[in-house]
């Protein structure tokens, strides 16, 4: 099912306030796991208001992949993975 504006404006208005770079290790976490799959081929095809809440892979508009790379990124990081070993993982999708 396609994601509208819509759905990350209402996400965005649940934003925690702190910039995600300054937040302790599990809150930070949980920030990236509330982010939107967003699959668009730019950036900028998201409004600028709602950069924060979408998770995005540049060039990438295929929603199942993009959906299966951000289950792998929330999964690493909540892991503590190392960068090898998340491309080793990143590989198989």
């Amino acid at each position: 099912m396609p994601i509208k504006i819509a759905d990350l404006k209402a996400a965005a208005a649940i934003s925690v306030s702190a910039s995600p770079k300054k937040l302790p290790f599990k809150e930070a976490i949980a920030h990236t796991n509330q982010k939107v799959a967003w699959a668009r081929h730019s950036y900028y095809d998201l409004p600028a208001d709602v950069h924060e809440r979408a998770f995005m892979v540049a060039g990438l508009a295929k929603e199942d992949v993009l959906a299966d790379i951000q289950k792998a990124v929330n999964k690493a990081i909540a892991e503590g993975q190392t960068l090898r070993n998340f491309q080793k993982d990143f590989e198989k999708i």
